[in-house]
């Protein structure tokens, strides 16, 4: 996944974390379930967790959100870019099929 700043592309590294929930585990996530997984895991970006919250972004939309979706939202960059490494770690932490 990359995200494009002022034309340049910086790409967003996968965390290697064997504790982060399984893509199901996620998925199966209510907005107020997300927002205390993301506030344990991200430092500094509550009032972001909380605009997810507050769109109703439940664990099943937090896994397809897009760089794209998170600037319509206002998130800033550094927050976006901690949301999106979740992410890739979390999708990067499953088997291949």
């Amino acid at each position: 996944m990359s995200f494009n700043v002022a034309g340049s592309s910086t790409s967003v590294p996968v965390i290697p974390s064997s504790d982060l929930p399984t893509v199901e585990e996620v998925r199966g996530f209510n907005a107020e379930a997300l927002n205390g997984f993301l506030k344990r895991r991200l430092n500094g970006v509550d009032n972001h967790i909380d605009t997810l919250t507050a769109q109703e972004v439940d664990g099943e939309a937090f896994l397809e959100l897009t760089p794209e979706d998170l600037t319509k939202l206002g998130i800033l960059l550094g927050p976006a870019k901690k949301i999106l490494k979740l992410i890739n770690g979390i999708q990067g932490n499953q088997p291949v099929a």
